[in-house]
């Protein structure tokens, strides 16, 4: 569904960048500007939804990962089933298209190739790359009017924009606005070869007139008689050439562009923070300072009693040290080696990736009775450690909706598969992660 979310996304951008040439720059005569622009909105547009721009204000970083919604397992299979159906649907679209696109160069090339061989000379002049091709049969001075036109096509590889277009709408195809550009930028191809081929013919406006009749080759190559468009072929010749001025409108995209990054930037609500564990409060213990005590040399009774109770306080002394300094490096482990970590290079990866972990925690995680009961529904956030090994831990509740419903969020999220560690500067190390898992009652 991320593919199809980013192709609509797409289709949007380069619908809104489309009208304001449909609206500002159609009629403008700055053929070439045209041309650059219909194809520059091609890449804005696949691009512009990878750009994030969104501003996290908040003073802590902290991963949050995607809602899990937790309802009855015949909606969640439901949508499942219709996920996958409207994913099929149009990947079979777009190759039936792609097909369709293969077989119209086969068909062009398949001409090209009798009209070499002097097999097919009926075919009507069109260009495609730097093949030009104009009957014999026409007279001479209108067969170089038609050769100077389909030259500029073919020096300028007025192709090239087709076929990036033919390609898009493979992808695009339920965009009538892609549709309507292909048939622009067609156009335009026509506005600039006529312009710069009527400045070496003459006559050239007759010669159009004549070309009215005849079947095109291919709808990926320039045709020059292509009926429909002879008309405003003529009216655009004769319009007078629009100032340099004009050329700024172009600008007036910039903003345009600016708010289509704003307006695709991905925003997710920030979710609270649990605390941190404090620092370990247990000081590394110093050295007893009761010296073992020296054997007396008189072994009077009274003295032997003194050295054996002195000898026992040391023992003590000594004991007590050792259990403080254990106790000290257990606490250090736990919070100065070990260190837990909000973001790094590296983060870690559930096994089997993004989708893999929300299948696993839609089909595992339960809705108790109790709470269907008593219509409790909500949001419970779940804090989590992956740690250097990649498994889970420190699994903790940092914002509560019910206990049954923590329980069974926690339950779930404490039994998950080994993840791949997050790394930093190379090490793997600890890294903490929220997730928000949503309980919604079916009406």
């Amino acid at each position: 569904m991320e593919a199809l979310l980013y192709l609509a996304k797409a289709g949007v951008i380069y619908s809104v960048l489309y009208l304001i040439y449909f609206m500002l720059f159609r009629n403008n005569t700055n053929f070439e500007a045209n041309r650059i622009y219909l194809l520059v909105i091609i890449p804005i547009a696949f691009i512009l939804p990878f750009i994030n721009t969104s501003v996290d204000v908040a003073t802590e970083y902290q991963v949050v990962l995607p809602t899990v919604v937790i309802g009855n397992l015949t909606e969640t299979n439901t949508t499942l089933d219709w996920s996958s159906i409207l994913l099929s649907s149009y990947v079979v679209i777009s190759g039936a298209l792609l097909l369709i696109l293969c077989i119209n160069v086969f068909k062009t090339l398949q001409t090209i190739s009798k009209i070499k061989q002097g097999k097919s000379d009926d075919v009507q002049p069109f260009s495609f790359f730097s093949f030009i091709h104009a009957p014999t049969y026409i007279e001479k001075e209108d067969r170089m009017a038609i050769i100077h036109h389909e030259k500029v096509h073919s020096t300028q590889l007025h192709s090239i924009d087709i076929i990036i277009y033919e390609i898009s709408k493979v992808l695009l195809w339920w965009n009538p606005f892609l549709w309507m550009g292909l048939k622009s930028v067609k156009s335009n191809h026509e506005f600039i070869a006529d312009k710069l081929a009527s400045e070496k013919a003459d006559k050239y406006s007759s010669v159009l007139v004549a070309q009215l009749l005849g079947v095109n080759c291919s709808v990926l190559a320039n045709n020059f008689n292509y009926e429909p468009l002879i008309k405003k072929r003529i009216m655009m010749m004769k319009m007078k050439k629009s100032n340099r001025i004009s050329v700024l409108k172009y600008a007036l995209v910039v903003p345009i562009i600016a708010l289509a990054i704003v307006a695709t930037a991905q925003k997710e609500p920030t979710p609270p923070i649990a605390d941190e564990p404090k620092a370990p409060i247990v000081d590394e213990p110093k050295v007893p300072i009761v010296d073992e005590p020296n054997a007396p040399s008189a072994l009077s009774i009274k003295e032997k009693a003194k050295y054996i109770e002195e000898k026992a306080q040391f023992g003590k002394e000594k004991a007590k040290y050792a259990e403080e300094k254990a106790k000290f490096e257990q606490e250090k482990v736990k919070f100065g080696d070990d260190k837990v970590y909000d973001k790094v290079d590296v983060m870690p990866e559930y096994r089997g990736g993004m989708e893999a972990l929300m299948y696993y925690l839609g089909s595992n995680i339960k809705y108790p009775d109790a709470a269907k009961k008593s219509e409790i529904e909500g949001m419970v956030y779940v804090n989590f450690v992956i740690d250097a090994k990649g498994h889970v831990k420190d699994v903790s509740v940092a914002k509560s909706l019910d206990p049954l419903l923590d329980a069974e969020a926690m339950r779930v999220i404490k039994t998950m598969n080994k993840w791949k560690p997050g790394e930093k500067d190379g090490k793997k190390v600890s890294v903490k992660f929220t997730i928000p898992i949503k309980f919604k009652l079916q009406e």
